[in-house]
């Protein structure tokens, strides 16, 4: 019963947050979660799917495709986005 009691906080502060519409701000992390998780995807998608011989040109498309793609994603559902491109837009920094 005492997880539940040190969790209730900040649950009920995801639960509010989810409940509220999205602001601005929401729209614009999104974009931003959004645009770099799409690099990524692109990217690296291509990379892995196409062959590793892939042109650097066709890394960039695909990198830019996924790039606008994760924005309008980013833009259109925010709090979705927030929450599953999140793990993504920090793929590939480490502290080391």
């Amino acid at each position: 019963m005492a997880l539940l009691e040190f969790h209730d906080p900040r649950i009920q502060r995801f639960e509010q947050w989810w409940k509220r519409p999205a602001t601005d701000a929401d729209r614009f992390n999104g974009a931003i979660c959004g645009g770099v998780a799409g690099f990524w995807l692109g990217a690296l998608g291509l990379v892995v799917l196409e062959s590793p011989s892939a042109s650097l040109i066709e890394i960039a498309l695909g990198a830019a495709s996924g790039i606008a793609a994760g924005i309008v994603v980013g833009r259109r559902f925010p709090k979705a986005s927030i929450l599953i491109f999140s793990p993504l837009t920090f793929f590939g920094i480490s502290p080391g």
